[in-house]
């Protein structure tokens, strides 16, 4: 199963990506772009690969642990940016902001609880962002340049939050209708203190 570790998106989040998404594609971008559905947004925390079915349980193990160490937290949508930059991109995408460090902490937990058992962490720093469109592989650099500048001067989605009470086991299936996401295990972040435990 191909697998990775993942904050869902509430419906708020996504209806503003979409509103974002259909001006973006309004605006006519200077190039052919690979869109990403608002559906099918989510922000990844860490990408796992390939594993059994019967490591499930450990995986999750591991997730539950780094889940209780962090309380709930509200997250927002920020600016726009390019992966690896503006002058020659490759993913067009839309920033997370969390000013009090939870998610930057949560992403470290589930690092950390997930190296023992063997997955390596992501290299470089951690980025929180929301895919919105990849560059053709073919483009080439003139048009990448272009594309980088029309995309920065686009307006940014509408500020949006939501609270993150959860983080998933993700299962992504290569269809060929697109790729399409199964959560396999959610892990609740820790009571807040002082919070009635749901029944």
């Amino acid at each position: 199963m191909r697998t990775f570790v993942a904050i869902e998106l509430d419906a708020g989040v996504k209806d503003a990506l979409a509103a974002c998404l259909a001006a973006m594609q309004r605006a006519a971008p200077p190039m052919r772009l690979k869109w990403v559905p608002p559906a099918s947004q989510h922000l990844t925390l860490q990408f796992l690969g390939e594993i059994e079915r019967g490591d499930v349980a450990a995986v999750s193990a591991a997730l539950r642990a780094a889940a209780v160490s962090i309380t709930p937290f509200d997250m927002a949508l920020t600016g726009l940016g390019c992966f690896p930059g503006s002058t020659r991109p490759n993913v067009l995408w839309v920033g997370v902001a969390e000013p009090g460090g939870s998610l930057a902490r949560l992403q470290q937990a589930v690092a950390m609880q997930l190296a023992p058992l063997g997955f390596e962490p992501d290299h470089g720093a951690f980025k929180p962002h929301l895919t919105l469109a990849r560059v053709p592989r073919d483009a080439s650099p003139g048009d990448r340049r272009a594309l980088g500048e029309w995309f920065m001067r686009q307006p940014p989605p509408a500020p949006q939050s939501q609270r993150v009470t959860a983080i998933h086991l993700m299962q992504s299936q290569l269809l060929p209708g697109g790729a399409q996401y199964t959560a396999l295990e959610t892990l609740d972040l820790a009571q807040p203190r002082g919070a009635k435990p749901s029944a």
